[in-house]
């Protein structure tokens, strides 16, 4: 499974009327959303971290421990099991730009991601 907070973001529906996700909560809404009127498409942050999951998460991977949502911060990771790489995928759903730290076998890693943002980081078995 994912993290909750992940798994909410990768399982959402493919796309949402603009009209209706106004009268949802705030946290409802597909990969994208279609305006009725125009016809405009809008690529929501979930269609992001869709994009970077189906790249750096390989088919058969096993989610491992990481920490759970931090101030505005989801993420999930998981180790591929064709190759051993871990892959770490953090979304910002944050309005500001975030800074957090990612310690991995003895090793810290320092990140600063951009408000409404998706991040995937690699690691090589």
């Amino acid at each position: 499974m994912l993290g909750r907070a992940m798994e909410a973001r990768l399982g959402r529906i493919v796309a949402v009327d603009h009209q209706e996700h106004r009268h949802r909560q705030h946290d409802c809404r597909g990969v994208v959303s279609i305006d009725s009127k125009t016809g405009a498409v809008t690529r929501n942050l979930e269609y992001y971290a869709l994009g970077h999951a189906s790249r750096f998460v390989h088919q058969g991977a096993q989610r491992i421990a990481s920490t759970g949502a931090i101030g505005g911060l989801d993420n999930v990771a998981f180790r591929n099991a064709d190759d051993g790489s871990i892959a770490l995928l953090v979304c910002n759903s944050a309005a500001t730009e975030q800074r957090f730290s990612v310690r991995y076998n003895g090793q810290v890693l320092q990140y600063s991601l951009p408000a409404n943002s998706v991040a995937t980081m690699v690691w090589a078995s």
